[in-house]
């Protein structure tokens, strides 16, 4: 489960130079568990996993890819609460970086969680900005988001790379 990669929208643009980190705001529709992250990038970037309210960093996974979809499995997976919101986003480090414009507008429920809006910033920084029209900066994504009770093991993760 992939909920960027599997629904996104509008013309994709690779290889942008911009510096920025960016993603995506989402809320957690029910308990659950993110075994993976990843990112429509070129080349090794950071992607992470953050808190919304208190700017907790939760995880982070070092992604490579070649202007496609790419994940990484967590040694750890990252337990999220039904309600609370979360910021996946990704670094890409003035080089390799997509970007979708014309997207569909924000919230957009895919998957287990709700995608609230885009998220930038300048530098390798965590993004608080959102936006609900896009675009879709640095397509950075969560993966295999599975619905647990707290405290069960959660499925093995799987190291994919076409977003699916």
């Amino acid at each position: 489960v992939h909920p960027w990669a599997n629904h996104h929208t509008g013309t994709l643009s690779i290889n942008q130079a911009h510096n920025y980190t960016c993603g995506y705001h989402f809320k957690a529709e029910r308990n659950g568990v993110i075994t993976e992250l990843g990112a429509y990038v070129n080349g090794t970037r950071t992607v992470r996993l953050w808190n919304k309210t208190t700017g907790a960093l939760l995880a982070t996974a070092s992604v490579v890819g070649n202007n496609t979809w790419k994940y990484t499995k967590l040694t750890t997976p990252v337990y999220v609460t039904a309600g609370t919101n979360y910021t996946v986003a990704v670094y890409t480090a003035g080089s390799g970086a997509s970007i979708r414009n014309s997207i569909s507008a924000f919230p957009k429920t895919y998957d287990g969680i709700t995608i609230t809006g885009t998220t930038y910033i300048s530098g390798n920084a965590r993004p608080t900005s959102s936006t609900t029209a896009g675009p879709m900066r640095g397509q950075a994504d969560i993966g295999g988001f599975y619905p647990v009770n707290s405290g069960s093991t959660p499925p093995a993760g799987n190291n994919t790379g076409n977003g699916s």
